[in-house]
């Protein structure tokens, strides 16, 4: 039994180390943070999208199972974040400084469903007599 232990331990004892985040290279930056609910609960699988103030750069992720997020190997500048999951989102969470060497951390609460008062009226449909 000892011994399934240490063979086990020394077979994942490599890929944890392995699996621990590697810093950002020079130059760059991280964006990451928490997708909460209106009751500040995580959201875990919320659909974050990251746009460069200039519009150029694009990302999205997935919020892990307590609602984390990361956008790392970002070039220094102005981004803005924002979440959605089924049918909520969040504000956009604008003017976040991304700096070389450091995560910059924003929080984003969706929004509670606002009930829908609309209702679509279509004309009676008429038979056209030829």
């Amino acid at each position: 039994m000892r011994l399934k232990w240490l063979l086990a331990a020394s077979l994942y004892a490599p890929l944890a180390v392995c699996s621990l985040a590697a810093p950002a290279p020079a130059g760059l930056g991280t964006v990451g943070g928490q997708v909460l609910d209106y009751k500040s609960k995580p959201v875990s699988g919320a659909h974050v999208t990251l746009q460069a103030s200039d519009g150029a750069h694009l990302e999205t992720a997935e919020t892990n199972t307590q609602g984390h997020f990361w956008f790392p190997f970002l070039p220094e500048g102005q981004y803005s974040v924002r979440a959605s999951d089924q049918g909520r989102v969040s504000e956009w969470r604008q003017n976040v400084w991304v700096s070389p060497g450091h995560q910059s951390n924003v929080t984003l609460h969706l929004r509670r469903r606002q009930k829908s008062n609309v209702s679509i009226a279509f004309p009676p449909l008429h038979r056209q007599t030829t």
